[in-house]
């Protein structure tokens, strides 16, 4: 949202735009584009591509309670931006853009330019974490679910399972292993930076990688069989954190020398469930706890009183029950119905390395469930708004086909001993 705009300087050479991204706290701006531009930023100075090079300056305001108005726009405005503008609680960044540098007006680079081509990438809000009680910046869907509960739709402390949160939370942050892929890379000692000869897919932050060396001597600061966690920094650039905290912290290692011979990067592992996305304040809060949980392949529940959340894995049974608890007869259903099932899952999520748009991962099938159905190829489509990797979209479209084949389900009326058993608990029946 373009939330002030002014021309500043000698014959309004200058255009001063200020565009803001969130109604909250984020932890910080990382990337610009202008349209399909990625932008270098040092400081405020946009240096590359050069055609930009002193002509384009970006000064970001992260949203604190505290902040102060934007000291560049107070003296270019000379009244029209005061110390009053602080817009406290909003991220946003002022853009300053030198409208032209020669004596005709349209001497400039900015004639086919429009003000929605500006794009950047923000990490995200600061939220609670119930494992160690510390706001932080975090993708951990459970966390986000839980933030979204008492921030945004105002539901009280004392009404959330902190405890469910929290197992999730554990969940969500697994290493799960991927096939290992690699690429050669450079190292800088003054900038911590790695820079990747070409792409390496599903480079995320918080992504497990090692390191290796043939001909030479690895970075200093870095060692071999080591776990190393993601931190991206440009198209090609990373940077290396000793731990998963470090990563969505954005806490480097500081490399001290750049090696020598052949450097290697190898992606071993991502966490098992993270999101990355955008909230409207427009868009139905229904719609957007459906949205988180299904990065996590999740679930959201109200029980006895206050909200509890899990996220897809495997449990362990909270009770067993026999014959000598029911209350009645058994009912078991062997089979769901032909509009129920499906063999074949299309999920679709959203990929950083084309623009953050929606796009079809690598479908799930399983031949066996396909011949048992008649050869017949059925197709389920998902959308995962905030899932961001391809591996870990068809690890959510794997657990859906699953969850459907998984298809006896039984009735099971019990005596009082059933009221000890809360929905999505996992119970043990035998005789």
């Amino acid at each position: 949202m373009i939330a002030y705009i002014e021309t500043t300087g000698g014959n309004n050479k200058y255009l001063s735009v200020l565009t803001a991204r969130a109604d909250h706290e984020v932890a910080g701006f990382e990337e610009y584009w202008f349209g399909d531009e990625r932008l270098t930023v040092s400081g405020n100075d946009v240096t590359a591509p050069t055609r930009y090079a002193n002509r384009a300056f970006v000064y970001t305001h992260v949203g604190t309670a505290a902040q102060a108005a934007d000291a560049q726009l107070l003296l270019d405005t000379a009244g029209g931006w005061t110390i009053n503008h602080r817009l406290r609680g909003v991220a946003y960044e002022h853009w300053k853009l030198l409208w032209t540098d020669g004596p005709d007006p349209d001497d400039n680079i900015w004639s086919d330019w429009h003000l929605d081509a500006v794009r950047c990438r923000v990490r995200g809000k600061p939220i609670y974490d119930t494992r160690d009680a510390a706001t932080r910046y975090s993708a951990n869907p459970a966390l986000m679910v839980r933030d979204y509960l008492t921030n945004k739709l105002g539901v009280a402390s004392s009404e959330i399972n902190d405890t469910s949160f929290t197992n999730a939370a554990n969940v969500c942050e697994e290493q799960v292993n991927l096939t290992n892929t690699t690429q050669t890379f450079t190292a800088s000692a003054s900038t911590d930076l790695l820079t990747l000869t070409a792409a390496l897919e599903n480079l995320r932050r918080g992504n497990v990688v090692r390191v290796s060396n043939s001909g030479g001597a690895l970075p200093t600061g870095l060692a071999a069989a080591t776990d190393y966690y993601v931190i991206p920094v440009g198209e090609l650039t990373y940077k290396l954190a000793t731990s998963f905290a470090n990563s969505m912290a954005g806490t480097a290692i500081d490399i001290t020398g750049a090696g020598s011979g052949t450097q290697t990067l190898t992606l071993r592992s991502e966490p098992r469930y993270l999101a990355h996305g955008i909230i409207e304040d427009s868009d139905a809060p229904a719609d957007v706890l459906r949205g988180l949980c299904s990065a996590m392949a999740g679930v959201l529940s109200y029980t006895g009183g206050t909200f509890e959340v899990y996220a897809g894995a495997s449990g362990t049974s909270v009770m067993t029950l026999d014959e000598d608890d029911l209350a009645g007869p058994l009912e078991v259903v062997p089979r769901r119905s032909r509009q129920e099932i499906f063999n074949t899952v299309k999920a679709t999520y959203v990929e950083p390395d084309q623009g953050y748009q929606p796009i079809t991962a690598p479908v799930v099938t399983n031949a066996t469930y396909v011949t048992n159905d008649g050869s017949a190829t059925i197709v389920q489509t998902i959308d995962l708004p905030f899932c961001d990797s391809p591996a870990r979209a068809q690890r959510l479209a794997k657990i859906q086909l699953e969850r459907a084949r998984q298809q006896i389900s039984v009735k099971y009326p019990t005596k009082i001993i059933g009221l000890r058993v809360k929905p999505w608990d996992v119970v043990a029946i035998t005789n």
